[in-house]
């Protein structure tokens, strides 16, 4: 549940920004929304309470958004207690393979919500262990069916540094081992690409004297 919605949707000019930081390797002016609404419904308009819109400014660089509010759609049934659902849109109703970064997204309290109803309906990325590494971290992943697979690592700069593992992998879990030691001392993305989703954890190499 998210606490203060209310606040953030209010069409004005005092109303408080839901704000992410966001990179991605399309043009500035590209479109990001946001639906706030329910798990328990995921259809439109009666499962979304809010509407918000920002537009990015730069491309491959790193950026914090402020979202708009944009409406409480007609025929919405969610009120502001019933929140527990935040969509993201990256250029709606586009179809192309543009890579979109996100991380620290800042705006309503969360009061409670449950990761583990959420991930159980399809594929786990893991966070890699150790973290930070140093020499081979493991990275680990789980499948809810057999499918083909991409395994990537990024550096911040959006620039693909390893391809870790890519093929058909079958149901269940799965690690994966990858040598860190001649990579420079840093921050890192990996990417999961699996048949319908994909996610991102970041990890940190660090060397020692």
């Amino acid at each position: 549940m998210l606490k203060g919605v209310e606040n953030y949707a209010a069409n004005g000019a005092a109303a408080p920004k839901i704000k992410m930081k966001l990179m991605t390797d399309e043009l500035p002016g590209t479109v990001v929304e946001l639906q706030l609404g329910r798990k328990d419904d995921v259809n439109y308009p009666s499962g979304v309470h809010s509407h918000f819109r920002a537009f990015t400014t730069v491309s491959n660089e790193w950026e914090e958004l402020e979202f708009d509010f944009i409406n409480i759609p007609n025929g919405s049934l969610t009120g502001p207690g019933d929140i527990d659902r935040i969509t993201i849109l990256f250029e709606p109703e586009s179809f192309n393979n543009s890579t979109f970064y996100f991380d620290d997204m800042k705006g309503p309290e969360l009061a409670s919500v449950s990761i583990a109803s959420l991930n159980n309906s399809g594929n786990i990325l893991g966070q890699n262990f150790p973290n930070p590494g140093s020499n081979i971290v493991s990275i680990p992943f789980s499948l809810t069916e057999k499918q083909n697979i991409s395994l990537e690592l990024y550096d911040f700069s959006g620039k693909m540094v390893v391809e870790i593992a890519t093929g058909i992998y079958a149901a269940g879990s799965h690690k994966i081992e990858l040598p860190v030691n001649d990579l420079k001392a840093g921050h890192y993305m990996y990417r999961l690409r699996t048949k319908n989703q994909v996610q991102i954890r970041k990890m940190v190499v660090l060397h020692g004297n």
